[in-house]
Formats: C-alpha cells, structure tokens, sequence
C-alpha cells in the first residue's frame, strides 16, 4: 500500500490583504509562511474582493506563496465577498470536484485525490463562520454534521469563530472583553458568569465531559489538534487579538481509518517581533496527516 504524508495549512488573512489604500498587499501572506512546513494543500478564509479583475488578487497571491515555497501551486477561489480559497500542489494532489452553488452544503467543498494514489480521495471543506451570530454558527454546523459519518474522508479547515469546550482550550477573561461585542463568542451560564460559546463547534466534535474524561455525543469529526499526542497543551490562541482557540481543522471517522495525524505536526505559527496582529489577526495553523499506513501493523 502506497504511503503518502498529506501536510495541510490553515490562515485566516485578514481582510485578504486589503488595505486602505484599495490595494491588495500580500507581504503578510508571504511572512505568514516563512516558516516550515511547506504545506502540499493552503485553506485560507477572508480572501476579501479576490473576484474583481478577474480574480486578480488570487492570481497573485498564488503566485506569491509559489515564489515563497517552490512549488507549482494551483487553486480554487470559492464564491462570497469574503471568500474562501484552496491552494495546492497538482504533483501532490488532483482535484476531482469544486464547489456547487446550488446546494448549501456543497459551498467551499474540494474533492481531491492523492497523485501517489488515486484511490485514496478525500473532501476538503473551507469554511469562514460568521464572527458575531453564534445561532448562525450553529446552524452551519448542524448542516455539515451529516458529513461526520460519512464513508467519505472528510477535512474541515477553516475560521469557525468559536472554540471548543473542554480543558486544553485556551480561555479569557470575560470582563476585560466589552459588552458590545461579548455575546459574539460567550454567553452568560446558569450561575449568571460569562463563559466561551462552544455549541458550534461541540455539534461537530461532541461537548467535553469531566467525568468521562473526553468528549461525548458527537457527530463523528474530531480535531486534529486532540489527535497530536504531542500538541502544546493547552493548545495556543489562533487568535491575535485575544485568547481564543477559534481557527480548526477537522476530520471524520473515515478520515481517521484512511489516515493519521503525524504526532507532533500540529503547529500554531505565533509571530515574534513587530505588531501582534502582524502578519495578520490570526494566526497560522499547520499539520500532517499520513495515508495509506497498514492498520494491521499498528
């Protein structure tokens, strides 16, 4: 059975690199991914007005990162203002299927096959959750959660604005958050305390539960940044501007028989020097999933 080591990318660029000038600049893109690894597959979220001219900006930004890294990248913009884009290596990966605007839950969806294998296909959903309605959030949720039990293996990569319950999730002090924008991603419990909005995101994986020690009643996906044995714990904010765990990779249940996280491949790129919301408001997630390995001789 052929082996093939998958490495993956998540970053939400803000604003798509839009300044206030009315011109896309890109320089953050490219520091955002000075470091290892050089991913096979980008998801990124907010590709703001990457359509006009033609989809100009996305044009470029690929052809920046293929500067940067070396590699032949390729891509799919997907429909919004605010978009989201695939970007990959064709020598690594080949798209068999984009998105279709006709059906909800068929947006932001990539199917792809390994180039070392063509049997081993897997869907890639990018998604970008709505920032301050976490009914919305739960709703997106609820759609995708069918996909959990899927026979096909399945990715989510993507801004989902909300973490996730449980203890390795990094959590804030609520009262230093304004009342203005608190509810966007917290919610006052029984007791009348503030504490962080997970439903979301917990439709998808399962809420945290103390006693049992792990996550129940989910819908069949899991984050990667749980299967990482070797993961920093607590698991660092994605988030530049506050302590949140927001930005997610997730797989199925036929994506966890297909494949394995490599053990210590999951990274949260924090920047060092400068602003702390330089390159970008969020940060970059990395991480390895290996196909192909013999379940026998595991």
């Amino acid at each position: 059975m052929t082996v093939v080591e998958l490495t993956g990318s998540l970053l939400n660029f803000e604003a798509g690199g839009l300044c206030a000038d009315g011109v896309h600049h890109f320089d953050g893109l490219t520091r955002a991914f000075l470091d290892d690894p050089s991913p096979d597959v980008i998801a990124l979220c907010e590709a703001k007005d990457w359509h006009r001219d033609g989809e100009k900006p996305f044009l470029t930004a690929m052809r920046e990162l293929r500067v940067l890294c070396g590699r032949p990248y390729v891509g799919e913009l997907h429909a919004g203002p605010l978009a989201t884009a695939i970007i990959y290596d064709p020598t690594v990966l080949c798209l068999l299927q984009g998105e279709d605007l006709r059906y909800p839950d068929r947006r932001n969806r990539a199917r792809f096959a390994l180039c070392a294998d063509d049997m081993l296909q897997f869907e890639l959903r990018t998604e970008h959750w709505s920032y301050s309605d976490s009914s919305e959030r739960f709703a997106r949720a609820q759609r995708l959660a069918q996909y959990g039990g899927s026979e096909i293996p399945t990715l989510i990569m993507g801004d989902l604005n909300e973490s996730a319950s449980g203890p390795d999730f990094p959590d804030l002090d609520w009262g230093t958050v304004p009342l203005s924008v608190r509810d966007y991603v917290a919610y006052r419990n029984e007791h009348g305390d503030w504490v962080r909005q997970s439903s979301a995101l917990d439709r998808l994986i399962g809420p945290y539960d103390a006693v049992a020690g792990g996550r129940i009643l989910g819908s069949g996906f899991h984050t990667v940044a749980e299967l990482d044995p070797q993961a920093v714990r607590p698991f660092p904010a994605t988030s530049n501007v506050r302590n949140l765990h927001v930005d997610h990779v997730l797989i199925n249940d036929a994506m966890r028989q297909a494949a394995d996280v490599v053990a210590g491949s999951f990274q949260v790129h924090i920047p060092t020097g400068g602003s702390s919301r330089w390159p970008s408001d969020h940060r970059r997630i990395s991480f390895a999933l290996r196909f192909g390995r013999d379940r026998k001789a595991t």
